[in-house]
């Protein structure tokens, strides 16, 4: 896994490696904020794996989390792909000159980026 995000009860966090370039923090973190923006969760046991392993792996951790977790591991699921095309066009949008001078939104979303 590159990057996670995990949402919790009293709060949403996205995890990133620390030792890749900013460039690929910054893809990373939009990536899985798009998931958020597009209402991904899992809904297939993750990885295929029965309540008895998951409870047997991870018996303190909440079920829900760990099948989102390893359900979004699979790189050929639409999800991850939808997740990508959106986290490109968003960074590609907060690129262009004078994109902010037009919509606030791109506004905000290239000031929180950076």
């Amino acid at each position: 896994l590159c990057g996670l995000y995990v949402e919790l009860a009293d709060a949403d966090h996205v995890f990133f490696p620390a030792d890749t370039a900013p460039v690929h923090q910054q893809h990373i973190v939009v990536h899985e904020l798009a998931h958020l923006l597009c209402g991904h969760r899992a809904t297939e046991p993750a990885a295929g794996l029965s309540e008895t392993v998951l409870d047997e792996l991870f018996p303190t951790l909440d079920r829900g989390l760990v099948k989102s977790v390893l359900g979004r591991s699979r790189y050929a699921d639409p999800a991850e792909l939808e997740a990508e095309v959106i986290a490109t066009m968003i960074l590609q949008r907060a690129d262009e000159p004078g994109a902010t001078a037009s919509d606030p939104l791109v506004a905000r979303i290239e000031s929180t980026l950076r």
